[in-house]
């Protein structure tokens, strides 16, 4: 982290949304595959098994929307989006006001544009909302929402905006305190990250392994359904981020647990 910078200063004043998307998430990028791909392959799979539905879906992070929500939007009537920085929020406020310039992952092939172009319209007016939660000293806070959710679907987001196990925790119960007892949780996660990159900024990233991760939902009343571990598949570009694998979690909350 930069000399005498919070976490929050640094994303303040260093964090750019479409900088992110293009270095980890484009298809001329090496890491597509590997954080992208693979993660869209596995929340695809749960959307369709026809258990995760219901009225509500909580998307937490705003950085990934359209890709993410495309398995989604069939199954649930309304969508609210929460993040914690301006400039992912002004990104989302572009995409969804049809905005030119606004980078989307999911556009990926040219083929497939006038599909994607249908798709995307379903989300759009599947998304009812969008707040923006606090980033404290610590960890992230969720704001206060209108209903609990049925589902909530984090990407990637509170390992890289808390500084340490603790605050991971916290943040953790903080996003969870918005999900209906019963509901649905559906995360990815990198695991044993100290760093990622973005241009000349270095974002520092709490360490975690897979158990801890889970240790960590089970203490807040979840039934972890199904995991998979996906180790990291290219072994360049350490300096861009040192991750070693990836979390993909289905768990659902206990029904005693408010």
């Amino acid at each position: 982290m930069a000399s005498g910078l919070t976490l929050k200063n640094l994303y303040e004043k260093y964090f750019d949304a479409e900088s992110t998307i293009s270095t980890y998430f484009m298809p001329n990028s090496e890491f597509r595959h590997d954080v992208f791909t693979e993660r869209g392959n596995f929340f695809a799979s749960i959307f369709s098994s026809g258990d995760v539905k219901g009225d509500i879906l909580i998307k937490y992070g705003g950085t990934l929307v359209a890709s993410s929500l495309l398995p989604a939007c069939e199954s649930f009537k309304d969508i609210f989006i929460v993040d914690f920085l301006d400039s992912n929020l002004k990104r989302v406020d572009q995409w969804l006001k049809k905005e030119p310039g606004t980078i989307v992952p999911s556009e990926l092939e040219k083929k497939d544009r006038e599909m994607w172009i249908e798709k995307e319209e379903k989300v759009r007016k599947a998304i009812k909302d969008v707040f923006k939660g606090e980033l404290a000293e610590s960890h992230p806070v969720a704001p206060a929402l209108p209903a609990q959710a049925d589902c909530i679907l984090s990407e990637f987001c509170l390992e890289f905006m808390s500084t340490d196990k603790k605050g991971y925790c916290k943040a953790l119960k903080s996003m969870t305190s918005l999900l209906k007892p019963g509901g649905c949780l559906i995360m990815s996660v990198v695991l044993e990250c100290t760093f990622y990159m973005q241009g000349n900024a270095k974002f520092p990233v709490v360490s975690l392994d897979d158990e801890f991760v889970k240790k960590a939902l089970i203490e807040e009343g979840f039934d972890i359904k199904e995991t998979q571990v996906a180790p990291r598949l290219i072994n360049s570009l350490h300096s861009i981020s040192d991750f070693s694998a990836k979390l993909f979690l289905f768990a659902r909350k206990g029904k005693d647990k408010e």
